[in-house]
């Protein structure tokens, strides 16, 4: 049953995007929570750490698998400054939550990730690989 879920909605990008999200956002969330409680670092640069290994990670499966394309320059710049620009409202986003209402780095982190997944998303679909199309030729969810 969930091979044939799978088979049915994989030609879809946003559904390769989910799939791969899940992979990539718990690979990001547990090297994320485990620098958090292991580096002895200030938590922006922990988690601009973690966050520069998970996006190398994401990186290739967004690449081979999502969007299905051959790595190009303008690619894999605007991949990168879409990250980054990411990062940066996450530091907001947790700067907030930390310092306004005293919340823990952990929490603060596990809080602000949902919406981080989703302008994600977002901008990799409408920025990085804007000209891209799906595998089938349905429509991009």
């Amino acid at each position: 049953m969930v091979i044939q879920f799978f088979n049915k909605y994989k030609s879809y990008t946003s559904f390769r995007f989910l799939v791969a999200g899940i992979i990539n956002t718990l690979f990001g969330f547990i090297v994320g929570i485990l620098f958090l409680s292991v580096l002895p670092f200030h938590y922006t640069l922990t988690i601009f750490l973690s966050t520069a290994l998970s996006v190398c990670f994401n990186y290739f499966t967004s690449l081979t698998y999502v969007f299905k394309k051959i790595n190009s320059k303008k690619t894999t710049i605007r991949y990168f400054l879409v990250y980054l620009i990411m990062y940066l409202i996450n530091m907001i986003c947790m700067s907030i939550l930390i310092k306004q209402l005293s919340m823990s780095d952990i929490l603060a982190f596990a809080l602000c990730s949902p919406a981080i997944i989703v302008l994600t998303y977002l901008l990799q679909k409408n920025v990085v690989f804007q000209n891209e199309k799906n595998i089938n030729n349905n429509t991009n969810l």
